[in-house]
């Protein structure tokens, strides 16, 4: 082979070796930035998903508010009632005569 021939096949395999070096390039940038926007679509998503997360977590801690504070006036409505109840207990005492017929005059067993 002369040097002519030679050198016109080494730039021929040279040109061809920057071409699938460049391709290379192309496709591996190309990758990138698919994987970029993908993350990016990913990370997006995520975003709106906290969002709507934090939007039902308020939602969620009004609601419970809400039932705590009704469960806590229930509840100093039962004291009450259990204080009055007491009372009445402490201030009505029945005879004995009042027993016996209480006791007698109920059906089953007392």
């Amino acid at each position: 082979m002369s040097k002519q021939l030679y050198y016109r096949h080494k730039s021929r395999w040279n040109r061809l070796n920057r071409l699938k070096k460049m391709n290379k390039r192309r496709l591996n940038l190309f990758l990138q930035e698919k994987r970029v926007a993908n993350l990016e679509s990913r990370l997006a998503d995520e975003v709106e998903l906290a969002k709507l997360n934090s939007e039902q977590i308020g939602d969620l801690l009004q609601a419970l508010e809400l039932k705590v504070n009704r469960l806590i006036r229930q509840n100093e409505k039962l004291k009450a009632r259990v204080i009055k109840l007491e009372k009445v207990k402490q201030t009505q005492k029945q005879g004995l005569f009042a027993m016996f017929k209480k006791v007698l005059g109920s059906k089953g067993n007392p």
